[in-house]
């Protein structure tokens, strides 16, 4: 894949999030605001895959650009973007690029790495038996769009306008503490389903464990250096429970981080 390549998806990605925008019943905030995730996703795939290859770069370019194509189609029909209350927004994503043909120019086989990135990317766990190369590109985006995440639920919760744009926080009620079962569950540093969570202080302290699903040195550096951990930390209630997993994920961070990134 050449960057002429990638150049030509972004022209398509940026029109057809446009089209979205022309509905008179359109959600302008959410489609803009993951119209502007998408590009910082890229941004930050730039950073933590500059050791690849020129072509496996762009091929990383290209999974960050199209990653959460879904999520216009998820939010026009279902107008949420929680995945539990509509429909994975990577599988809509995945049957768009397909239905539009928009990779057909590239080589079959990094086409299909990158629709396998695209599908991984929300998943829980990624699926096994892919080759090395694919599980790299999977590793790579799953850890550019978590350092982008926590910076855009980290524009509401520290303003505290979660409750102004229900959506971002899967439109759950607030919560005084963190639920016994996800406490217990990231004691362990399990995978939380987002069937186990009932509150918006369960979204965020789930946003913490993050930490413990961050596959590169780079992103780890990158999150212990944006501070990320402690920012949604403070916006908690100061229990027994999130203060005892913030210090288990601040140790975890402190031991595992390598020096920023430049």
């Amino acid at each position: 894949m050449n960057i002429k390549e990638y150049q030509q998806l972004k022209k398509w990605f940026l029109k057809y999030t446009d089209s979205f925008l022309s509905d008179l019943n359109a959600d302008r905030e959410n489609i803009l605001l993951k119209k502007e995730h998408t590009l910082r996703v890229c941004s930050n795939m730039a950073l933590i895959c500059a050791d690849l290859s020129e072509n496996d770069q762009i091929i990383g370019l290209t999974t960050a650009l199209l990653h959460d194509v879904g999520r216009f189609e998820q939010l026009k029909r279902y107008g949420t973007f929680s995945d539990f209350k509509s429909e994975d927004h990577a599988a809509l994503g995945v049957r768009i690029i397909k239905e539009l043909n928009i990779l057909n120019p590239l080589d079959p086989i990094e086409s299909q790495l990158i629709i396998t990135a695209v599908e991984n990317h929300n998943k829980a766990v990624i699926t096994d038996g892919l080759t090395d190369r694919t599980l790299q590109i999977c590793k790579l985006l799953r850890d550019a769009d978590k350092l982008d995440i926590w910076k855009v639920v980290l524009g509401y919760y520290q303003q505290g306008l979660e409750k102004d744009n229900p959506t971002v926080v899967h439109n759950l009620p607030a919560g005084k503490d963190l639920s016994f079962p996800v406490y217990e569950a990231l004691k362990q540093q399990h995978i939380i389903s987002y069937s186990m969570i009932e509150t918006i202080v369960d979204i965020k302290v789930v946003q913490m464990g993050w930490v413990f699903d961050i596959n590169t040195d780079k992103a780890l550096s990158l999150t212990a250096e944006r501070g990320y951990l402690e920012a949604i930390y403070k916006t908690l209630p100061q229990t027994e429970r999130i203060n005892h997993l913030y210090q288990m994920m601040k140790k975890y961070l402190s031991e595992n981080a390598h020096p920023a990134v430049n």
